[in-house]
């Protein structure tokens, strides 16, 4: 999983009672994402929209596959181990289009956030794909800085 944002980072001027929304993506293997939507729909029906909770794993999987590869589930409350509730939104991206984005910026909806101070937490004893998504991740902020330095140069001569 990958935890970024001003809800997993505290930064200042934030009210210690009022958390921001805590911003989550679950890499799942490409294989498995209709079954991850069948088990999670089963946990959290309320997390889907109405019409996609009526199609079924199958169609959330297809929706998933447009665009970036991620679905949302946006404005959910995710029990804590203390007990409570944090607000948050919550994305499911397969390890294929998270690979991809970060190697090629296809369309930076991942590897932009991942750019930024972010979390990567592996669950799961695959070491060789924690292995390439670490290698993608560092190669894609090594990238960001090179491009950012370039840009640098030409304003900058």
């Amino acid at each position: 999983s990958i935890g970024y944002g001003s809800g997993v980072f505290r930064q200042l001027g934030y009210s210690e009672a009022k958390r921001p929304m805590v911003d989550i993506i679950f890499v799942v293997r490409s294989s498995e994402v209709a079954d991850w939507h069948a088990e999670n729909l089963e946990l959290h029906k309320d997390h889907y929209s109405g019409l996609l909770r009526s199609l079924g794993p199958g169609a959330i999987a297809q929706v998933q596959s447009w665009g970036p590869g991620l679905y949302y589930n946006p404005n959910v409350q995710l029990a804590t181990n203390y007990g409570g509730f944090l607000e948050a939104k919550y994305g499911v991206i397969s390890e294929d289009a998270l690979l991809q984005d970060l190697r090629s910026w296809d369309s930076m909806y991942v590897a932009g956030r991942m750019q930024k101070p972010c979390i990567v937490d592996f669950y799961g004893s695959d070491a060789s794909l924690h292995d390439t998504i670490r290698a993608a991740a560092d190669t894609n902020r090594q990238s960001a800085l090179a491009a950012a330095l370039l840009e640098c140069m030409w304003k900058f001569p």
